[in-house]
């Protein structure tokens, strides 16, 4: 009886092996398809490899003119004029916000 037991837990196991060494063949199988169907020349190919060329030169030229306009922005925008010491000490003294509390009414 207990032999029985311990044969079919093996069965069982042996089936699971062969299922997955079944799905596992069929992945490979599809892979090695679709790597041969990526080889194969397929209508129309040549016009999208053309379509994306231009579409990188023209990505290529926008970064070029983007670059010019930052160097032309940099040339031309006037940088601030550092704080000095006296302007940061009376900015913490005396805050742009005015006093509130004379207004509030008993």
């Amino acid at each position: 009886m207990r032999e029985n037991v311990e044969l079919l837990g093996e069965i069982n196991k042996l089936r699971k092996d062969v299922k997955y060494l079944e799905r596992l063949k069929r992945h490979v199988e599809n892979n090695r398809a679709g790597l041969n169907r990526s080889t194969e020349m397929t209508p129309g190919a040549d016009e999208h490899r053309r379509e994306i060329e231009m579409q990188r030169s023209e990505i290529r030229e926008l970064r070029n003119r983007v670059g010019e306009l930052e160097q032309h922005s940099a040339k031309t925008t006037p940088t601030p004029a550092p704080l000095t010491q006296k302007k940061l000490r009376k900015a913490k003294e005396k805050p742009d916000v005015p006093d509130l509390g004379s207004f509030i009414i008993s």
